[in-house]
């Protein structure tokens, strides 16, 4: 961690992600690294499941007392707060990775694109995932 004011720099290297923790309130500014749906159309920009899962388990791992992301992550919000609301957050986070990674393996039949209409259709409470994200969780299967 670098020190930056008050708020340390946070980096991971493996996932290419970069962290803010304002030192005094541990609130952690996350911005979009462990927002796993993305942002609609755009979808997700993670390529390595396994990286991301150990990411947010890093981040649990620096118990912030606060989570600010850059943007909401349906269903969750832009914000968790306390221990107890950080831990539902992030295991949101790991379980509907493991929940979409078997629709994709489930459905491995068909084009990561249909994959993804057909996840989008039977989901449309949840932000739409596109065909990169799902091939990301087919490949990240596949090396398991």
């Amino acid at each position: 961690m670098k020190s930056f004011y008050n708020s340390s720099l946070v980096s991971f290297e493996k996932t290419k992600t970069v962290f803010s923790m304002e030192n005094k309130e541990k609130t952690l500014l996350t911005f979009d690294s462990i927002q796993l749906c993305g942002v609609g159309r755009y979808g997700s920009g993670i390529t390595d499941v396994k990286a991301y899962l150990e990411t947010v388990e890093r981040v649990r791992g620096l118990k912030p007392e606060m989570i600010i992301t850059s943007h909401d992550f349906v269903p969750l919000g832009f914000m968790a707060k306390g221990e107890k609301g950080i831990n539902e957050y992030l295991d949101f986070c790991v379980e509907y990775t493991k929940t979409t990674t078997a629709f994709a393996v489930k459905n491995s039949k068909l084009l990561p694109k249909e994959i993804a209409e057909k996840y989008n259709s039977e989901n449309r409470h949840l932000p739409p995932l596109n065909g990169r994200k799902m091939e990301a969780l087919l490949i990240a299967a596949e090396k398991e």
